[in-house]
């Protein structure tokens, strides 16, 4: 597979991710709803989530969450 490829099915699963957290950021939601709605394992989801935003998935979703709240 080219690199090319790689990273497009990366930022979709990453896009994929953050669409999940936005519509659900008023439920409960953790590490893994978010690997289990983009079909990936936790950990993997989560390394690839802190490559390409440089922050931690989990971190994300607690800043969001508090945005919001704010």
């Amino acid at each position: 597979m080219e690199e090319n490829s790689i990273v497009t099915i990366q930022n979709s699963v990453i896009n994929k991710a953050i669409d999940f957290i936005f519509d659900n950021i008023d439920n409960e939601i953790t590490v893994d709803d978010v690997a289990r709605h983009c079909s990936y394992s936790k950990y993997n989801l989560m390394r690839m989530f802190k490559e390409h935003t440089d922050e931690a998935l989990y971190q994300f979703i607690k800043r969001t969450r508090i945005e919001r709240s704010a």
